[in-house]
C-alpha cells in the first residue's frame, strides 16, 4: 500500500545551489510529496533525462547560473513539466521572461511554502 501511495503523490524537483535552503525546503514537503533536489543546472537537467518529475521550483540566482537557464534547457528538450521560478528578487527582467515562457513566479518569502503546495495541488487535480 505505501509504494501506490508514493506512486500517486506529486514528484517535485527543487533546483537551489543552497544546500541548506533545499534541506529547509525538503522537510517542508516531503509529507505530502515525492521530493527530489539538484544543486544546479546540470544535476538538474540530469535528473530529468532519467526520471519524471510533476513539477519543476528553481531558484533565478545560482552560482553562475540561472534558474531561467533551466526552464530555456527543459524546453529546448521538449519538457512539458510545470515550472516555478523561486527568488529574492521580485521586480527582474529574467523574472519576465521566464513568465513569457509558461513559468509561475513565486517570492522567496514567509508565504513560498504554501504558494508552491497550492500550485502542486492544481497539478495534482488536473491529473
Amino acid at each position: 500500500i505505501h509504494n501506490m501511495e508514493k506512486r500517486t503523490m506529486i514528484r517535485i524537483l527543487f533546483v537551489d545551489d543552497d544546500t541548506d535552503y533545499l534541506r529547509v525546503l525538503s522537510y517542508a514537503f516531503m509529507k505530502d510529496f515525492e521530493v527530489s533536489t539538484a544543486s544546479g543546472v546540470r544535476e538538474a537537467m540530469k535528473f530529468l533525462n532519467e526520471k519524471t518529475v510533476d513539477m519543476v521550483c528553481s531558484d533565478l540566482h545560482m552560482h553562475g547560473e540561472k534558474g531561467t537557464d533551466l526552464q530555456w534547457e527543459m524546453k529546448q528538450s521538449g519538457m512539458d513539466i510545470p515550472f516555478v521560478l523561486m527568488s529574492g528578487d521580485s521586480d527582474s527582467m529574467e523574472i519576465e521572461i521566464a513568465k513569457s515562457r509558461g513559468a509561475t513566479f513565486v517570492p522567496k518569502d514567509w508565504n513560498m511554502v504554501n504558494q508552491i503546495k497550492q500550485i502542486a495541488e492544481s497539478i495534482k487535480s488536473k491529473a
